[in-house]
């Protein structure tokens, strides 16, 4: 009964921004897209997956080299500080995720007075505010994903761009079709995310790990990041089976740096407890982006599925990758020089595109995760 409920307002709600956007106009798409000077970009992202949709606007600025590109964030995740060190855009926007009405109905006013030509939604903007952001903004041309084989929008008839996508691309690939679709030439793509630290960052990395050296020679300075998101904790392979990685590796005479945010400190902390011997604990007293430039001046990162594999990839790190749950066809590292680690089941991978239910709800206590040894990890090595 409360899924009845659920599905008729949502229902409702689809239909009243439907007869907004007719009352506002549909707008045209033409091929060649003559005139594009503001261009308005959705970037309600993880920073993982901001890193993975980096290329995509990378591509649009070539195909718009004379657009002013904005971005429009939550303010929280910390996207515009990637952004920032990239110069990717130039001006940006922030509305909450949980704004309201009221904070929707501001939004959209100072959206409609810049007078945008283009708007750019993604998968990740598949959200209710941002539907209604979307139909009130004015933007005639409007690009976004639409429902394809694995993935269920539930607003195409917001987008007059509708970009489709494969069932098994990798979400680089998903990302990028915004571009093809917008006319882009598929050719004159680079589809592998790369970040270039700025100076400053890249001598806090070096004189952060020279200080942990502490004049020492080691065969290797290895990074290890144990956590993910909160909301994801099902990434996490266990923190007893990491601490004995870490010890082999500090035994080999290898640097170890702990990395992470602040909440995922404790975590860290929780291995080393397990340890006889202790790594450099410093998750909790960088910034990802200083995360980033640590990484960067590393030998490796062992890692979950999470940010700052992306991040270290994109820095030009070699990574290995524990993975469970997830689809490491869509989220894997590209390039050669980087190793997944995982289990292959029947039933996975069994996180989607459209939620974690399956994840949560697993009868099987995570074996693709949990029967993954410290051998499965340490040949990686």
């Amino acid at each position: 009964m409360i899924k009845f409920f659920e599905r008729n307002i949502i229902n409702c709600y689809r239909f009243l921004l439907w007869m907004m956007l007719k009352l506002f106009g549909r707008g045209t798409f033409a091929r060649k897209n003559v005139g594009i000077r503001k261009v308005l970009v959705y970037g309600y992202f993880g920073l993982g997956n901001f890193i993975l949709f980096t290329p995509t606007i990378r591509a649009l600025r070539l195909l718009y080299p004379e657009a002013r590109f904005t971005l429009l964030h939550d303010g929280r995740t910390g996207v515009n500080f990637i952004a920032e060190n990239e110069h990717l855009f130039d001006d940006y926007m922030v509305h909450p995720r949980n704004g309201g009405p009221v904070k929707i109905l501001r939004t959209a006013r100072k959206i409609r007075a810049k007078k945008y030509d283009l708007l750019v939604g993604n998968i990740n903007a598949n959200r209710s505010f941002l539907a209604a952001l979307t139909v009130l903004s004015g933007v005639k041309l409007r690009a976004g994903h639409v429902s394809s084989p694995g993935w269920q929008s539930r607003f195409d008839f917001i987008y007059n761009v509708k970009v489709a996508i494969r069932e098994n691309q990798h979400e680089v690939d998903m990302n990028l079709e915004i571009a093809y679709a917008l006319g882009l030439d598929r050719k004159l793509v680079d589809r592998v995310p790369h970040l270039n630290l700025d100076e400053g960052l890249r001598r806090f990395g070096k004189k952060r790990i020279e200080s942990l050296k502490n004049g020492e020679v080691f065969k290797r300075v290895v990074c290890m990041h144990v956590g993910s998101s909160s909301s994801q904790w099902w990434k996490r392979w266990s923190v007893e089976k990491y601490a004995k990685v870490c010890e082999h590796l500090i035994r080999d005479h290898d640097l170890v740096i702990l990395l992470g945010s602040r909440e995922e400190r404790e975590l860290s902390l929780a291995m080393a407890r397990q340890m006889s011997v202790m790594p450099h604990i410093l998750a909790g007293e960088t910034s990802f982006l200083e995360d980033g430039a640590i990484v960067a001046e590393s030998d490796l990162l062992i890692c979950n599925d999470s940010g700052l594999m992306h991040l270290a990839a994109a820095v030009g790190t070699p990574v290995v990758a524990i993975f469970g749950p997830t689809d490491y066809t869509k989220f894997a590292p590209l390039g050669d020089r980087h190793r997944i680690v995982r289990k292959d089941f029947e039933c996975s991978p069994c996180y989607k595109m459209d939620g974690d239910w399956m994840v949560r709800n697993c009868p099987y206590e995570y074996r693709c995760l949990n029967s993954i040894g410290v051998e499965d990890v340490l040949r990686h090595l």
